[in-house]
């Protein structure tokens, strides 16, 4: 029988702040906090510039939409929460997360009537340690809501139905891709079947990852490429040939390769339009069959430019 996980302090896992502000930047836990809040973060960067401050991290998002995203351990403040607002009106974006151990009900709620009373989004995550007996340490994002009439911390609410349909559809579509994909895609098939858009792979290369994704009337798989501080310079090397061989990879790929910058990362690879994963179950084998042999075609395409 399996153990029921233990909270621990999260310092057991990040002696400070900034430790989990580069967890958040990296791929395992940009990709955690997407699942949380069921965004759509590409990649991130840390200690970004906003006048004299600076933003502990900016994720990017499609069409060139930015996320501030503002971390704190311990109990949620007022310090924090004027600072989430104040770097989401400076950088003119519609969407702040705050990540935190505990949040106070007063912030929750003032949280909620900022939801309320303004164009902007705002989400809440808590971020906790857990240990599962004598096992690794690991740690673990929650979107938060507050229960009205409820204990002085606010509780998980159930997410709106829609909401769960949602991921409900996205997690039996991965579980159906992973069987799919087992035996010739292994490091896709092995990734836990969440509740996200994405499904993504290591390529060996600092800063580079295979991914697939499943949207309501779409599929894609492609290479993301992130422009991070630790691998900007191989990764720009990668583009660069990638740019150049654009027409050798396009006819080794036998369709369209499209190349499509964003904000800190560029995707390399091509939109399957016809079916997600709102279509009729019946269609989905075909579908997670057709994302296999074209993920499949791209890496034989791309993989020979990937190294210099």
């Amino acid at each position: 029988m399996a153990r029921k996980p233990t909270v621990v302090p999260l310092r057991e896992i990040w002696k400070q702040e900034r430790s989990l502000v580069q967890w958040l930047e990296q791929s395992q836990g940009l990709a955690a906090l997407g699942e949380a809040t069921d965004l759509r973060l590409l990649s991130a960067r840390r200690e970004h510039a906003v006048g004299d401050f600076s933003v502990d991290l900016v994720a990017c998002c499609p069409k060139g939409r930015v996320v501030v995203v503002e971390c704190q351990f311990g109990y949620s403040d007022h310090d924090h929460l004027g600072k989430l607002i104040t770097y989401l009106a400076t950088t003119e974006t519609d969407a702040a997360v705050w990540v935190a151990e505990h949040f106070r009900r007063e912030h929750v709620k003032a949280i909620q009537w900022l939801n309320a009373a303004s164009a902007a989004r705002f989400h809440l995550v808590q971020v906790a340690a857990e240990r599962t007996g004598e096992s690794k340490l690991s740690p673990r994002l929650t979107l938060v809501r507050y229960r009205p009439g409820g204990a002085a911390s606010p509780l998980q609410e159930a997410p709106p139905k829609e909401d769960r349909e949602r991921h409900d559809f996205k997690k039996q579509f991965w579980e159906g891709f992973s069987s799919a994909a087992r035996t010739r895609l292994p490091l896709l098939a092995r990734r836990k079947a969440g509740t996200g858009s994405d499904r993504t792979a290591p390529t060996g290369i600092n800063g580079a990852e295979w991914v697939c994704r499943v949207n309501e009337d779409r599929r894609a798989v492609c290479l993301r490429l992130s422009h991070t501080r630790g691998s900007q310079k191989e990764i720009g090397a990668v583009l660069r040939r990638l740019k150049r061989r654009q027409k050798e990879i396009t006819a080794a790929f036998g369709d369209i390769v499209e190349i499509t910058p964003g904000r800190g990362t560029t995707l390399v690879g091509t939109t399957l339009k016809n079916g997600g994963y709102k279509n009729e179950r019946n269609e989905w084998p075909r579908l997670q069959k057709a994302m296999v042999n074209k993920m499949l075609r791209l890496q034989s395409a791309l993989r020979p430019y990937l190294q210099a």
